[in-house]
This record gives structure tokens, C-alpha cells and sequence, in this order.
């Protein structure tokens, strides 16, 4: 396994004819399209890879560049298009990534830890409205990192059946977040193009459990594009917080003999 440090990742891939990023978060959102993030070894920065165009990325069954852990190289075209928060990490590219090489849960942990923050204020710069959104338009971050005790985590189910995401951080502030994780969501709460058998929100918590209570471990967090409500009447739209991603220290996958499907 690769060592993965940004200075070693650096001298394996050196600038400017590597320009590697380490995928953080897959998530889904509606028609086929998945949003990617990850963290930028170059510049030291979360970003968001996005096609020349600036949609995000249609996937089917491979997954063999855009997953957790892989280490893709990027080539940035330098335009930006996107208004705040997301501008502050789109990263529009000249052509599709290609891979470079791939980190398990232990190293991708190790690596990220020290990036990210106690808290979502801190994280932000802010307080999020009603602890759930901020307005279009805010000059933050909508990314990033959040490092909290397991303990202070659980999954949960909603009134509609969909999966969420409760913690309090280190601000004592308690969050109900939906997961948009394409991982999570394919194994604990799986929708019409996902295969059976499949767990549940007992499993989640089962799987989450792995990890010591006291142990640390690694939210991804992101705000959604902004949404102008049931009936189109919020100005500015909204950009609610969800549950990209976790990480843990070790793949806790191990207890359901076996990680979901590669392609997720």
C-alpha cells in the first residue's frame, strides 16, 4: 500500500504533469448524476471535480475511478462558472480523470483527519440557519471534513422511510442530516436500481459500532445546491447540510463478510 502523505503522493506524482485528487465523497443526486469530491494534494484544498461542462458525473456499474479512496488525476481547465458556496471548491476539467492508484479506509483516514474541523459552524465559518441550511449565495466553504466522536453519531429513519444522520459535535448542537452517500445509501437504504438483499438501519448502526465509542471519526459534510422550496417561493434558495460520506480508522465493512459491491 502506498504511503499517503501529501508530500510522498507529491514526489509519486509530481506538478505539472500530475495534478492528483483524493476522492472523499460519492453522492447521489437525481437522474443519474453523481456528485464527486475530494481533497486536492496539490493545492491543499477540497474541490469539486465537475466535467467541462460543469454538470456532474453520470455512473454506471464501474466505479473503478470515482470512489472513496482512489487517487485520480485531474486536469483543471481554470474556468469557474458556479455561484457561492459551491464555487468555492468547483473545479471544472478538460477531460475525464484518470486513476492513479487506490488507498484503503486506515490510509484515507490517516490522510484526512488532520484536514478537517471540530464542528459544522467551524467548518463553515457560521451558523447554519434553524441548524439545517444556509442561503445561496453565502461566501463559505460547502465542503469539508468534520471529525467527531463515534458516540456522539447514529443513522436514524425518517417519517418518510429515508435514511438520516444524527449527531451533536463539539458545539453541543444536535443535527438530523440526510445521507446522500452513494455507499451508504446502496447497502442500508438502497432505491429502485439497487440489487437486494440489503440491510437496514439496524445494520447501519451495527456497522458504525464497529469503531470504539471514544474513537474519532471522519464526517464528510457538503450543503446542496440551493433549493427554492415545495412550491418555488424561497428567494434565496436554500443550500441544506447532508451526510456525504464517512470514514473510519479501519473498514468496518469486514462485518458483513465483505465491502458492498466495488462499483460502490
Amino acid at each position: 500500500m502506498p504511503t499517503g502523505t501529501a508530500n510522498d503522493v507529491q514526489r509519486r506524482y509530481p506538478a505539472p504533469k500530475h495534478h492528483p485528487v483524493l476522492v472523499t465523497e460519492v453522492t447521489r443526486m437525481t437522474r443519474g448524476f453523481y456528485c464527486v469530491a475530494g481533497w486536492d494534494v496539490l493545492d491543499g484544498r477540497m474541490v469539486r471535480p465537475l466535467q467541462p461542462s460543469g454538470d456532474n458525473w453520470l455512473l454506471g456499474a464501474d466505479r473503478s475511478v470515482f470512489r472513496v479512496g482512489a487517487l485520480i488525476d485531474c486536469s483543471p481547465s481554470g474556468q469557474r462558472r458556479a455561484a457561492y458556496p459551491h464555487a468555492s471548491e468547483d473545479l471544472l476539467l478538460t477531460r475525464t480523470p484518470s486513476p492513479l492508484e487506490h488507498w484503503d479506509e486506515s490510509t484515507t483516514y490517516a490522510f484526512l483527519l488532520p484536514t478537517t474541523f471540530r464542528s459544522i459552524r467551524e467548518l463553515f465559518g457560521r451558523p447554519l440557519a434553524d441548524d439545517k441550511f444556509l442561503d445561496d449565495g453565502t461566501v463559505c466553504a460547502s465542503l469539508g471534513g468534520v471529525r467527531i466522536r463515534r458516540d456522539r453519531t447514529a443513522f436514524e429513519r425518517d417519517a418518510f422511510g429515508k435514511l438520516r444522520f444524527r449527531m451533536h459535535d463539539s458545539d453541543g448542537i444536535h443535527y438530523g442530516l440526510p445521507v446522500t452517500c452513494d455507499r451508504l445509501r446502496h447497502l442500508f437504504s438502497p432505491g429502485d436500481g439497487d440489487s437486494e438483499p440489503f440491510f437496514g438501519v439496524a445494520e447501519a448502526n451495527e456497522w458504525l459500532g464497529v469503531t470504539n465509542p471514544e474513537t474519532e471519526i471522519v464526517l464528510r459534510i457538503g450543503l446542496a445546491r440551493g433549493w427554492a422550496g415545495p412550491d418555488g417561493g424561497w428567494n434565496p434558495r436554500r443550500c441544506y447540510v447532508q451526510l456525504n460520506g464517512v470514514v473510519c480508522p479501519e473498514d468496518n465493512y469486514h462485518i458483513f463478510a465483505g465491502p458492498p459491491s466495488a462499483q460502490h
